[in-house]
């Protein structure tokens, strides 16, 4: 088995950021809970109607199926073929290789870069088919995970548990994520962070992100537990 073989099989494994395995018209959402909704917002506020959307690393449906119910046009696109549930346009696609196909007004990649090895290509690949790119992962920023990465040597959501068992691979803070966005053809209109950070640690975990809190420079909304950025056609030539 390759190490792209490996990797692929964990991307649609239920995360623990599932919060309670959120579920949706019975579909699994594999993500924290009301993240999709959150989304569906940002898709709302920066994709007006009609409009067509590829929904990658779909998992069951769950996101494509609120997209649906919101009015877009909607493809889905995942590795894992035997967990969609909804009958749309879809087709199967390792996110680690070439998959550029087709053309769309938006593409959403909810919870997938981390377990990515390349989110430049991921990204190159996003940008030949679509001039808006929404996308969400783990924020290695948050005064948690500076705290867990003082104290045990690893970004939150990244521990060596996460990289084993839900192949969580590739952190990227809010600069990483801008100038991966430049190079490949996007710049970065939105960037936010979703949910709270302060359930997560010990109390020894906490106090030291509290004062790493007091101390961060960093805008406020850049804090939380999952960054949320939207992308748009315009950054430096890749």
């Amino acid at each position: 088995m390759s190490l792209t073989d490996e990797r692929t099989r964990f991307w649609q494994r239920p995360s623990s950021n599932a919060a309670g395995g959120e579920r949706y018209k019975g579909l699994a959402s594999y993500a924290r809970a009301g993240l999709h909704d959150h989304v569906v917002s940002v898709v709302a506020r920066h994709v007006p109607l009609p409009a067509t959307i590829l929904d990658l690393a779909a998992g069951s449906g769950a996101l494509s199926q609120r997209l649906l119910d919101k009015g877009y046009t909607v493809s889905a696109s995942d590795y894992v073929t035997d967990n969609f549930r909804l009958s749309i346009p879809f087709r199967a696609a390792d996110l680690n290789q070439d998959f550029a196909q087709g053309d769309y007004d938006a593409i959403v990649a909810c919870e997938i870069i981390e377990h990515l090895e390349n989110p430049r290509h991921f990204l190159r690949q996003c940008r030949k088919m679509s001039p808006r790119l929404i996308l969400t992962t783990p924020n290695p920023d948050s005064p948690i995970s500076k705290a867990g990465y003082v104290r045990r040597g690893h970004f939150h959501w990244f521990s060596q548990d996460d990289y084993r068992i839900q192949g969580h691979i590739s952190p990227l803070h809010p600069q990483a994520l801008r100038n991966c966005a430049a190079e490949c053809g996007y710049r970065i209109e939105d960037v936010h962070t979703f949910g709270t950070v302060w359930e997560y640690g010990g109390p020894k975990l906490r106090l030291l992100a509290r004062l790493i809190d007091r101390l961060d420079k960093s805008p406020t909304e850049l804090r939380g537990d999952i960054l949320v950025a939207f992308l748009h056609e315009g950054g430096a030539p890749s």
